[in-house]
């Protein structure tokens, strides 16, 4: 049979794109404090995404933006999970375990101790106040104290300790000293 001149010297050429999958991160703190609100964020500049959480923490708001809000719990952990996609269809998915605890006492600061005359007040107005702040719930602490009567330095005037107590909502609590 003759050959096909059809046939002979035929050449076809395709064209082949790869898309490569997006890298997925999430940034965001870890550990965080029980009851806490905290922002966490995903790669800049996909086309979608998609957040999940399970665990000790819930979602606040959207779940399909390149950030998320997470509103904390109790004490244990929380796995947020976000599926990325870019504009070629391609997607990729990745997680990030956060740990819920409460980090300690609150940080009590102490009044500078006070030398006053024979006679003056010892009023906190005068003698300056305790505040309390950092740590889980350290910036709500309930701030307290205690007077303690030392050797007098006027006659018939003893002096004071002022026992600062700061307690958080967890019930951990610190204690500094102010002499005056």
């Amino acid at each position: 049979a003759p050959a096909d001149p059809f046939l002979a010297n035929n050449t076809a050429t395709a064209i082949t794109t790869v898309s490569v999958p997006p890298s997925c991160l999430i940034s965001g703190p870890d550990p965080v404090c029980p009851l806490a609100t905290t922002n966490y964020t995903g790669p800049a500049g996909l086309a979608t995404y998609g957040w999940s959480i399970t665990g000790n923490g819930t979602i606040a708001g959207a779940t399909n933006a390149q950030s998320v809000t997470v509103n904390a719990t109790t004490n244990g952990t929380f796995t947020l999970s976000l599926l990325v996609a870019n504009a070629d269809g391609c997607s990729s998915t990745c997680q990030k375990t956060v740990t819920v605890i409460n980090s300690g006492a609150p940080l009590l600061t102490c009044p500078s101790d006070a030398q006053l005359q024979c006679g003056d007040s010892t009023d906190t107005n005068r003698t300056g106040i305790a505040t309390a702040s950092g740590n889980c719930s350290g910036g709500s602490a309930n701030v307290t104290f205690t007077v303690v009567a030392t050797p007098a330095n006027c006659p018939g005037k003893p002096g004071i300790d002022r026992i600062w107590t700061a307690t958080n909502l967890s019930g951990q609590s610190s204690i500094c000293t102010q002499h005056v």
